[in-house]
C-alpha cells in the first residue's frame, strides 16, 4: 500500500528527512493505534509525517554546543499529535488544534538532517516611530479663542506665561480662597462657586488665546455683584503675587501686603438695635425671598464682635428663630443660617444656648448633607462650640467618625480639632 503525505506526494519515493534518526525506546500501544488509523505499516521505513513529528517532539531544548540558544519556533502540528501520539487528520476540524508556539533550540541531530530555523525576518516588521509617538503624547492643544471674540472687560487680564503653569497657580489660589471648584484642563477652565457671607456666587475662570497672548477671564454666573467684585479683587492680588499678572492691575486698596480679605463689620451701639432687629424680624417672614435676603445680610454682619455681643443679650428672643432657620428646607436660607451660627459661636453664653436647644443636633445632621458648604460650616460651628463647652457638647464619637473620612480637607480639619477637644 502506498502512503501519501499531506501534499499528495508518495511517501516511498521521497528520501529520508532524518538519516541518522532512530526512535528511542519501544513503540507504545498508542503509537500502534495511530499507525493503524493512518494506514501506516510498522515495517515501512520511518521517514514520513510521523517521523517529522517525532523529530520535533524529541528535539533537545538546548544545544550542547550553544546551551544558551533559545528560539521561538512555531509547531506545524497539532498539540495532540506531539504529546498523545494522535495525529490530526486533514479536513477534520474537531481534531485540528491551534498551533502552539514554544521556545525550542534545534539540536545537532535535527540540524544534520537539514532542518532550518524558521525564524521570522525582523527587518520586515514595521517599527513604530518612538519620537513621533512621544511628540503626539506630549502635544497639548492651545487655549481656545474667546467665543465671538467677546471678553468681560472689567474682570479679564492678559498674561504671557504658559497657560498650563497659569492653570496650576489658579488652582492653588482657589484653594487658598476657600472656593469650591471643578477643573476642566482640556478647556483651560474652572467652574467655581463660593458662599461668601452666606450668599452663593457661582462663576467661571477660563484662559483664552487672545492677541498673541493669553487672556484670563472670570465670569460671574449669578449672585451678588458687589461680593463678586471683592472675590475678583482678592483673586487678582493672589495672581500678582505668583507672577501671573502685574501688581498695577490690582485695585490700590488691595496692593498693601497685610490687607485682610474678610472684613468684619463693627457697628456703633446706637446702630445695633435699629439695624439687627429689623433683619431678624424679616428673617422670620413667610416670604422666601425676604427671608433669604435678611438672613444673608445678618450673616454678613455676624462676623463682627459687636453684633455677637448684641445677639447674646437678646438671644432668648431669637433662639426659636435660629432653631427654625437651621431646620429650613430652603437651601438659600440654610446656607446663610449655618454660617451665622458658626460666626456667633465665639461667646460661651451663646454656645451654651445653642447646645441646650436643638441647634447642635441640627448641626450634626447637616454634616451629612450633600452640600459641601453646609457640611463645612456645620463642622466649623461644632468645633467652635466644643472649644468653649468641651465634653459638655451634645456630640458623640459616632458623629465625628464620618467627618474624619470626608473628602473635604476643611471638614477633616474641623473634625480633627473637634476630636482633640473632646479627647475621643
Amino acid at each position: 500500500m502506498e502512503v501519501k503525505d499531506s501534499d499528495g506526494a508518495p511517501d516511498k519515493k521521497e528520501p529520508p528527512l532524518i538519516e541518522a534518526f532512530r526512535p528511542v525506546g519501544i513503540t507504545s500501544g498508542l503509537d500502534a493505534k495511530t499507525d493503524k488509523k493512518m494506514g501506516v505499516s510498522p515495517q515501512l521505513p520511518m521517514h514520513g509525517m510521523r517521523e517529522v513529528q517525532r523529530a520535533f517532539s524529541e528535539t533537545s531544548l538546548r544545544d550542547l554546543n550553544n546551551p544558551t540558544l533559545m528560539r521561538d519556533v512555531p509547531m506545524p502540528f497539532s498539540q495532540g499529535s506531539m504529546f498523545d501520539g494522535q495525529a490530526g487528520v486533514y479536513g477534520q476540524a474537531s481534531v485540528f488544534r491551534t498551533p502552539v508556539f514554544r521556545s525550542v533550540s534545534l539540536g545537532p541531530v535535527a540540524t544534520a538532517a537539514g532542518f532550518v530555523d524558521p525564524r521570522i525576518d525582523e527587518s520586515i516588521i514595521p517599527k513604530p516611530n518612538v519620537q513621533s509617538f512621544r511628540a503626539i503624547q506630549t502635544k497639548v492643544a492651545p487655549p481656545p479663542e474667546p467665543p465671538g471674540g467677546y471678553l468681560e472687560k472689567s474682570t479679564t487680564f492678559h498674561t504671557s506665561i504658559d497657560p498650563r503653569v497659569a492653570m496650576h497657580h489658579i488652582g492653588q489660589i482657589l484653594k487658598e480662597l476657600d472656593v469650591d471648584f471643578t477643573e476642566k484642563p482640556e478647556r483651560y477652565k474652572y467652574k467655581c462657586e463660593v458662599f461668601s457671607k452666606g450668599c452663593r456666587i457661582p462663576f467661571w475662570i477660563q484662559i483664552f488665546s487672545h492677541e498673541s497672548k493669553y487672556a484670563v477671564e472670570m465670569q460671574r454666573r449669578s449672585g451678588d455683584c458687589i461680593e463678586f467684585s471683592r472675590i475678583y479683587s482678592s483673586f487678582m492680588r493672589k495672581c500678582s503675587e505668583c507672577g501671573i499678572c502685574s501688581m498695577d492691575l490690582c485695585p490700590p486698596f488691595l496692593q498693601a501686603p497685610n490687607v485682610q480679605e474678610d472684613m468684619c463689620f463693627e457697628m456703633e451701639e446706637d446702630q445695633l438695635e435699629g439695624t439687627l432687629k429689623p433683619l431678624l424680624e424679616m428673617a422670620g417672614s413667610e416670604y422666601m425671598d425676604m427671608k433669604c435676603s435678611a438672613v444673608s445680610a445678618f450673616c454678613e454682619l455676624s462676623s463682627g464682635k459687636s453684633v455677637a455681643d448684641w445677639t447674646a443679650k437678646n438671644i432668648d428672643d431669637y433662639l426659636k428663630l435660629f432653631e427654625d432657620l437651621l431646620k429650613s428646607e430652603a437651601r438659600e436660607s440654610l446656607w446663610a443660617a449655618v454660617s451665622t451660627v458658626a460666626n456667633l459661636s465665639i461667646r460661651k453664653d451663646l454656645c451654651e444656648k445653642f447646645n441646650s436647644s436643638s441647634c447642635v443636633s441640627s448641626l450634626v445632621k447637616m454634616t451629612q448633607v450633600d452640600s459641601a458648604h453646609v457640611a463645612r460650616e456645620a463642622s466649623r460651628a461644632l468645633k467652635n462650640i466644643a472649644t468653649f463647652l468641651g465634653k459638655d457638647i451634645s456630640v458623640s464619637a459616632n458623629d465625628i467618625r464620618p467627618l474624619l473620612k470626608s473628602k473635604d480637607a476643611r471638614v477633616r480639619q474641623h473634625a480633627e480639632a473637634l476630636r482633640e477637644t473632646l479627647r475621643l
